[in-house]
């Protein structure tokens, strides 16, 4: 039995793995709503329901990777903002569109978090594969999710509409620029939460649940 911190506002290690199933089931469960409610409002319920998602489970040391994962796609969609121009009469603010920036931001985000419960494996290892690995989960993710919402949400960018997508999953429909940017801003957004060192809140209790007993001293 793992009795790491008896401090109860704290993670322990019993709950830690708790927490990854949840994490997927709280994120899954708010993304098939989409099948219910309209995707821009449900993209605006997820970010603004993870804030007191991440007090409730005590990892408020998430709060700057949610930061900057908002900083980051908000800059993009500042950017690419005239290339979105979807089917539905999604929200915007200010002439940005809404559903794409918080859509970043989310994505962004929960790649981070599920990286994050099994970063332990390859706490030992450098950069470079720490970040080729990232890189590699989150491209599964982001097909994943562009499949999803383009064949069964039917989240349709118009303006791109003339575009190829990629082979097989038939989504990403966009210049070609835009589709090397859209795999490129998960190693970016873990570049610089790497290089500014914030806290993962489950990585030192996973790697101190495979510490041999007696090995401490």
């Amino acid at each position: 039995m793992h009795t790491y911190n008896k401090n109860p506002k704290k993670l322990t290690y019993n709950k830690l793995g708790k927490l990854l199933i949840i994490d997927k089931l709280f994120f899954l469960l708010l993304f098939f709503s989409m099948l219910i409610f309209s995707p821009d409002m449900v993209i605006i319920a997820i970010f603004v329901l993870t804030i007191p998602y991440l007090i409730m489970t005590d990892r408020k040391s998430l709060f700057p990777q949610l930061a900057i994962a908002f900083l980051l796609s908000f800059i993009w969609v500042f950017i690419a903002n005239g290339k979105y121009g979807y089917a539905n009469d999604y929200v915007s603010v200010f002439g940005l569109n809404i559903f794409p920036m918080f859509g970043w931001t989310v994505g962004l985000f929960v790649g981070y978090l599920l990286f994050s419960h099994y970063e332990h494996i390859v706490s030992g290892s450098s950069f470079v594969k720490k970040i080729v690995i990232f890189t590699l989960m989150f491209s599964v993710l982001l097909i994943s999710v562009e499949t999803i919402g383009y064949h069964i949400f039917n989240v349709r960018n118009l303006t791109n509409a003339a575009y190829k997508g990629l082979p097989f999953c038939n989504c990403l429909h966009a210049p070609f620029w835009m589709k090397i940017m859209y795999f490129l801003m998960g190693p970016i957004f873990y570049s610089v939460c790497y290089y500014l060192k914030l806290e993962n809140p489950h990585l030192a209790l996973k790697i101190r649940s495979i510490v041999p007993r007696g090995s401490e001293n």
